[in-house]
């Protein structure tokens, strides 16, 4: 506890720094300063950094060790899981192969970063999860021979990061007044994905591009090394985000 206090004291940054430990030990006090806390960071900023979250920092290094083992591996390897052209498809992605700038209409470079995607790991034969609607929303994962361990670890980071996005979810609530449980049956068959993004290293060079940009600038990148950021996004449309950045 002291490390984090620690942390916040000295943290800098315009987002807010937020240690929810006093809410997840359940005190009454505890409870009602973190949510006083994350109201004022969502009303004022609009985003927040959580420390004290109790997730094992033993599973994040895993991820980091894992993902990177995956992206070290051939192409060709990489892309026998490949996401394909289906919409909502999981999967391995290639640098360039995404576009986030063309779901908002706007022509731009393609993303610059390798990624690796999952849906939902604990489907269950709830009739809501069989359905017709539901089949696109929650495809079958697609798990690579190496690295072995690969689908344990992510399947794990999973089902902890959905459990923590649920806690943020009962933290939202009593920020705004509410019983601490009002979302819980509403979240409860989520439909998240988790990503796993590698930016590597860039080389910055100057060139004529057909995009309509000032002093366009392409990236190439690199060979990948230790110097790469991996980025896990645990994303969902009825669920908090949370992303873990590894350095």
């Amino acid at each position: 506890m002291a490390q984090i206090d620690a942390v916040i004291a000295t943290s800098n940054s315009f987002v807010p720094l937020i240690n929810i430990a006093p809410y997840l030990a359940g005190t009454p006090e505890g409870k009602s300063r973190v949510a006083a806390e994350l109201d004022r960071a969502c009303r004022e900023v609009g985003f927040y950094i959580i420390v004290g979250h109790g997730v094992d920092p033993r599973l994040i290094e895993q991820v980091e060790t894992v993902s990177r083992e995956l992206f070290d591996l051939p192409l060709d390897e990489k892309m026998t899981v490949h996401i394909g052209t289906t919409p909502g498809a999981v999967g391995y992605a290639a640098v360039g192969d995404i576009a986030l700038a063309y779901t908002r209409g706007q022509v731009a470079p393609p993303d610059l970063n390798e990624s690796f995607q999952i849906a939902k790991v604990d489907v269950t034969d709830d009739r809501y999860f069989q359905s017709e609607a539901a089949r696109g929303m929650i495809p079958g994962n697609r798990w690579p021979e190496r690295p072995a361990v690969l689908k344990a670890v992510y399947s794990k980071y999973y089902l902890r990061m959905g459990a923590l996005a649920a806690d943020l979810m009962r933290l939202s609530a009593l920020a705004l007044g509410l019983p601490e449980t009002y979302f819980d049956d509403k979240i409860d068959r989520h439909i998240s994905r988790l990503n796993i993004r590698l930016y590597p290293q860039q080389k910055l060079l100057r060139c004529q591009a057909s995009y309509a940009l000032p002093r366009t600038l392409i990236t190439g990148p690199s060979r990948y090394s230790s110097q790469a950021t991996p980025l896990a996004v645990f994303r969902s449309p009825t669920l908090m985000e949370t992303g873990t950045m590894f350095r």
